[in-house]
């Protein structure tokens, strides 16, 4: 499921959703743009062996023939900085994928209080 967590004007927010490769040829995603923040950037959340949590760019993922990417809450996700405008349940956002065999896929994603 697309979602976008609500976000107040020059906060951080966040986005997740599923990227389904459904072609027999290996691909990547190398970046993801919107107009709604000043980056978007693709991030993973990791644990630290000391129990600590934190977030790092992820930089480009693979995705395999007939796979799924998925980037959800606590793992792979897109990180929305500096939005442009506060993000409040019930909008929609726009945001184009960038694939490494050139391609682009424009996506809408809309803002959800919680995970339903």
């Amino acid at each position: 499921m697309r979602r976008a967590r609500p976000a107040q004007q020059g906060m951080t927010g966040g986005a997740y959703l599923t990227i389904a490769n459904g072609t027999e040829q290996s691909d990547t995603l190398i970046s993801i743009s919107t107009e709604v923040a000043a980056m978007a950037e693709v991030h993973e959340s990791f644990q630290q062996e000391d129990g600590l949590s934190g977030m790092r760019p992820a930089g480009k993922l693979p995705i395999e023939p007939r796979s799924l990417l998925e980037l959800k809450p606590g793992a792979y996700h897109i990180m929305l900085m500096q939005v442009h405008r506060s993000l409040v349940a019930g909008d929609t956002i726009s945001a184009t994928l960038h694939f490494g065999r050139n391609d682009r896929l424009q996506v809408p994603i809309p803002v959800r209080q919680n995970r339903n």
